[in-house]
């Protein structure tokens, strides 16, 4: 059974995984900075560039390059364009996270049977794939996929003291280092947590040691090159970047961190082994879950689809499955008793379900193979599979629509190389897709873009992120706001680019809410600007004068 199960996670969570790259002409949401610092790399013969040429914005090459590398010579060796790898590369390798996933639940559980529930759990929790599949996932893909391997590895370092696994953990950590800096900072607290757990003695703390100097001395090549050219500052703005705020716990209050579409069962059977797993003092799962929420607030929901995804392969197959089938043992032996009185379980099987909650049912006796647990397991099984489409399929919506690859297209034809645009699109700025990759296809300055502003000095992520929905307020107002905004933060512009559809919108209809009518007519009727293009839902102008931007 445990094999099935597995099997099932792996192929419908690897379907899941690229459904919406099945469905879409183009890579989902986000990826054009890593398209523009991939082709940075090949523009420099595959040297570190000193910095990249996305936006014009100066921005250090200081990222994690190891996915850039591999990108690139995939695109070269085997002739692929790179959107198309951008396409399919991130599904991909968020799929080799579940079978790596696997590995550590089955160190992690001591069971096959739930270490392979734990699996399904993973593979349909959106949580757990979300970001990753996505054309930015070109790089969360590789952290999450190296951070699994790397807590597998010292899971197996700490618990069994197996010297040949710290050649494995310094190789799976440096791998991790090199793909993304967020999911190795999350790695690097469950990594405390599990020395805290499983370590605390000499040998542990030296094993630790050589691990952290082997990791350091495996990735200085990259690291030492950003800090002798840009010094310490690129990565004092990156750790900054993150937001971190008092309310930390509401994620947890409202069980709303998985992303489960419908009913949240696996966050049900989750919160059902966290209360199994407390009455058991197996408090490593417990600690695990809450440790994300507490270190960086701002994107916990990977780390924290680890340990739920375990807890609800306990919660299923320690509680529920016992208690069910002791019900049905009950309805068995007294079929002409009434309703009322099934509640009532035999003294025998209180105590055998009593025990479940202290021996893992994998290994000690409580099968898969009876009526409940059949039709638990169907249950499951379709509906967690349903709840992950549902999340899944719509994400092909949100890409750069064939209408703004159109739009780009003239962008390059008929503007100057160093146009500098205002991009009004009505939505936010890490999920509005051509905000993203207009710079990236057409090189040209998108004035609104946040993304890679994290890597600079002087908190212009902080800035760019809380001017943009300033701008956008601008698509329900007239020209003057559009204007006081650029004079304001001194962001002179030469293009305004309206977008009238809503993000998330591949195709456009009738029944389409339609924005920024009103800024449209107010630059049509100005003497300072000229519709230069137009489609069913894009408008660009031109603007005649010069800028008030001193």
């Amino acid at each position: 059974m445990d094999l099935f199960l597995l099997a099932w996670a792996i192929f419908f969570g690897a379907f899941v995984r690229f459904a919406p790259a099945l469905d879409s002409p183009f890579p989902i949401n986000d990826g054009g900075l890593f398209y523009a610092m991939v082709g940075d790399l090949v523009a420099a013969d595959y040297s570190l560039p000193f910095y990249s040429t996305y936006n014009a914005a100066h921005i250090p090459f200081a990222y994690p390059p190891l996915p850039f590398y591999l990108t690139a010579l995939l695109s070269k060796g085997l002739g692929i364009p790179l959107l198309v790898l951008m396409r399919w590369l991130p599904p991909f390798v968020t799929a080799l996270t579940i079978p790596a996933f696997y590995l550590l639940a089955r160190a992690v559980l001591k069971s096959r049977l739930q270490a392979s529930l734990a699996s399904v759990a993973f593979a349909m929790l959106p949580s757990a794939f979300d970001l990753f599949i996505v054309g930015g996932g070109l790089t969360r893909s590789f952290g999450a996929l190296f951070s699994l391997l790397t807590l597998f590895c010292v899971y197996r370092l700490f618990s069994g003291r197996e010297r040949k696994y710290l050649f494995y953990t310094i190789l799976c950590a440096s791998l991790l280092v090199y793909s993304h800096p967020e999911v190795t900072f999350h790695t690097v607290w469950i990594v405390a947590l599990l020395w805290l757990f499983l370590g605390r003695d000499r040998q542990s703390l030296g094993y630790s040691m050589i691990v952290a100097i082997g990791v350091l001395l495996c990735t200085a090549p990259w690291w030492g090159v950003v800090l002798w050219r840009h010094g310490f500052e690129p990565f004092r703005s990156i750790m900054q970047s993150g937001w971190h705020q008092w309310l930390f716990w509401t994620p947890l209050l409202r069980l709303d961190f998985s992303g489960e579409r419908f009913l949240g069962i696996i966050t049900v059977l989750g919160v059902v082994g966290f209360l199994a797993a407390l009455l058991r003092r197996n408090f490593l799962l417990v600690a695990w879950l809450l440790l994300p929420f507490l270190t960086e607030p701002r994107n916990p929901y990977f780390s924290a689809a680890v340990p739920l995804s375990m807890l609800a392969a306990i919660g299923f197959d320690e509680v529920v499955l016992p208690g069910l089938r002791a019900l049905e043992g009950k309805i068995v032996s007294a079929p002409s008793r009434g309703v009322g009185q099934v509640s009532n379980l035999p003294s025998a099987r209180w105590r055998l379900w009593k025990a479940a909650l202290r021996y893992p049912s994998g290994e000690t006796g409580f099968p898969l193979d009876t009526r409940s647990g059949k039709l638990l397991l169907t249950f499951f099984l379709i509906y967690t599979l349903i709840n992950a489409f549902a999340f899944a399929a719509p994400l092909a919506g949100l890409r750069v629509t064939d209408e703004e690859l159109a739009a780009v297209e003239w962008v390059n034809a008929n503007t100057p190389a160093n146009a500098r645009f205002a991009l009004l699109t009505y939505g936010d700025p890490f999920n509005t897709p051509i905000q993203e990759w207009f710079p990236a296809l057409t090189g040209r300055i998108n004035l609104a873009v946040v993304q890679g502003y994290e890597w600079l000095p002087g908190r212009q992520f902080y800035t760019r992120r809380d001017d943009f929905p300033l701008l956008m307020r601008c698509l329900f107002l007239d020209v003057e706001c559009l204007e006081d905004w650029g004079e304001s933060r001194q962001r002179d512009f030469d293009y305004v680019y309206v977008s009238q559809s809503l993000v998330g919108k591949a195709g456009a209809s009738d029944q389409d809410v339609i924005l920024g009518n009103s800024l449209i007519q107010s630059m049509q009727s100005s003497p300072d600007y000229r519709l230069v293009y137009a489609s069913e839902r894009i408008k660009i102008f031109r603007r005649l004068t010069a800028p008030k931007v001193p």
